[in-house]
Formats: C-alpha cells, sequence, structure tokens
C-alpha cells in the first residue's frame, strides 16, 4: 500500500499549506497585539477622563452626578466596572455589569474580585 510519495505536487502543497501557516499566525498574533494596545490606550483616557470629572463631584459629595459621569463612561461597552476607592484602600463606590451586561451600582462582584490598590 502507498501511504505518501515524494512528488513535486505534493511538496509544492506542503510548502505552500506550511508558509501559508506561518503567514496567517505571525498575522494573526500581530493583529492581537495591536488590538491589546488599543484597547490598553483607550482604558487610559477613560481613566483620565473619570479622574478629571470626578474631582469636583467628589469633593462636593454630589453623588447624583457622580453617578451620572459613571455612567456616562460606562456606555463603553469595554468597560466591565468603575471603581472609586478611599485614599486607604478602602471601598467608595462602584458600577458594574451583570451576567447580561446591564449597568450596576454599589458594591457588585466586579468589585469583590479585585484586590485594593
Amino acid at each position: 500500500m502507498k501511504y505518501f510519495s515524494m512528488t513535486i505536487s505534493n511538496v509544492l502543497i506542503f510548502v505552500l499549506f506550511v508558509t501559508l501557516t506561518l503567514i496567517t499566525s505571525v498575522l494573526g498574533v500581530h493583529r492581537q497585539e495591536a488590538m491589546e494596545n488599543e484597547l490598553d490606550e483607550s482604558l487610559d483616557r477613560v481613566a483620565t477622563r473619570l479622574k478629571i470629572n470626578l474631582a469636583s463631584s467628589l469633593y462636593d459629595m454630589d453623588m447624583p452626578q457622580v453617578n451620572a459621569i459613571i455612567h456616562s463612561e460606562m456606555r463603553d461597552r469595554n468597560l466591565y466596572a468603575v471603581i472609586i476607592r478611599e485614599p486607604d484602600g478602602r471601598f467608595f463606590h462602584s458600577a458594574g455589569r451583570d451576567d447580561w451586561w446591564e449597568i450596576l451600582e454599589g458594591e457588585t462582584k466586579a468589585v469583590l474580585r479585585y484586590p485594593p490598590a
């Protein structure tokens, strides 16, 4: 019984298969790194906006305004939770998402999953 013959067509098919597999793998890794970098940059921008926008509302303890700012940022579907902590690391306020990806306020499971900063 003949299992494999070393014809030129079989060698070319094998080389083409290996070449395409390597190119696809390299492009996939590059795309994943690009997407991770894009997500990191997006989250850095969100954190900066929250830091700037929440400062005066937290100082004045204007919780309706704090909630409005957090809900505005949570419209970004890439955010799972916004957690605000006291300077000593204790929990202060948060908003997170439930299993249906709806926004929840208070001590959600997102808060319980992350250690203090």
